[in-house]
């Protein structure tokens, strides 16, 4: 079944792409909160600079360096990748449900414009 652009805006779904996005950026959320499940919490590394910058205060994820192209695909840089390119209004929310709000705004806002 294939939907079209009109109707998933007018149903509120998110594409397909933008939707991966939502469940790797949800998870990430969860698991940097709750620090539950232990296997991927310790997959989740914070990016520390070696100088004080701003970024530091930035709530980002350091991204590992890849050997290849389908290592992308882990959850570790997958992760990072999708944690980083969130705004700052979308990675510094306080709950799961003001996460997902922000998130599904920011995405939905992307997709449609």
């Amino acid at each position: 079944m294939f939907f079209s652009t009109p109707l998933l805006q007018f149903l509120h779904w998110l594409p397909v792409t933008q939707r991966i996005i939502y469940k790797v950026a949800t998870l990430t959320f969860k698991t940097r909160l709750h620090h539950q499940p232990t296997y991927l919490y310790d997959l989740l590394h914070n990016y520390t600079p070696t100088d004080p910058l701003q970024s530091s205060a930035a709530n980002l994820l350091s991204k590992p360096t890849t050997p290849t192209k389908t290592s992308d695909r882990t959850f570790t840089i997958a992760a990072a990748k999708t944690w980083n390119n969130l705004p700052t209004t979308v990675r510094s929310a306080t709950s799961l449900h003001l996460f997902s709000r922000h998130l599904k705004t920011h995405l939905f806002s992307n997709a449609f414009e």
